[in-house]
């Protein structure tokens, strides 16, 4: 971008296959392969968020193989560090699947698989699961997403050694507030294992979230 401020991605090898064709136009990629891509979103003025207008593309589209080995964003003073990213999706432009066979983080590994219509209100239905350690304790979770872009649904349940609890969250991810109502039930939490310096404690947690509605003005 002009005088260097914006985003920049660097990509230290690139590899693969792929072909356009016409009648209808569709890019057919048949694998693609980087090794480390570096990311470096630069800052800007923060404005709120809009439901987009539409999410439909102007030509069908599979990708068959798509891996990055690592991939590093770097936003402000913070970094997010992925490896091993595997995806595989395709789309006749209205409808859209994405398939995340899988990608490692520094939580634990993580799938998924949604399909999204490209036409408002844009209907949205996933999975997604993931396997990791907290302090030092595997830990296993799933949740299932439905509803659309303007009004989400996710039930996720979760599990470990000890641990055992799901939630209910509905959202309006472009809403002016994103959560719509939680519910979480818990058992055998341990502080301990969120922030080492918390107590050891073995907890059941229930909780009702909603946001506050402001008082009318007379």
């Amino acid at each position: 971008s002009p005088g260097g401020a914006g985003t920049e991605v660097r990509i230290d090898r690139l590899d693969g296959r792929w072909a356009l064709t016409r009648a209808p136009w569709r890019l057919t990629v048949d694998y693609l392969r980087a090794g480390t891509v570096d990311v470096r979103i630069a800052p800007g003025p923060s404005t709120p968020s809009t439901t987009p207008q539409d999410l439909s593309l102007p030509l069908q589209l599979r990708i068959d193989d798509l891996r990055v080995d690592h991939l590093a964003i770097h936003e402000g003073g913070s970094t997010t560090q992925l490896d091993h990213l595997a995806l595989s999706g395709r789309s006749d432009g209205r409808h859209h699947e994405l398939a995340l066979d899988g990608v490692d983080t520094p939580y634990g590994a993580l799938t998924a698989r949604a399909n999204l219509d490209g036409v408002k209100p844009f209907a949205l239905t996933g999975t997604a699961t993931y396997a990791g350690k907290l302090a030092d304790e595997p830990v296993n979770a799933s949740a299932n997403v439905s509803g659309s872009l303007e009004a989400l649904v996710a039930d996720v349940t979760a599990s470990g050694m000890k641990l055992n609890g799901r939630a209910h969250v509905e959202a309006a991810p472009f809403g002016a507030v994103p959560l719509t109502r939680a519910s979480l039930a818990f058992d055998h939490v341990n502080p301990q294992a969120i922030s080492p310096g918390a107590p050891a404690a073995d907890l059941a947690v229930r909780a009702e979230l909603a946001p506050v509605t402001a008082p009318a003005k007379g």
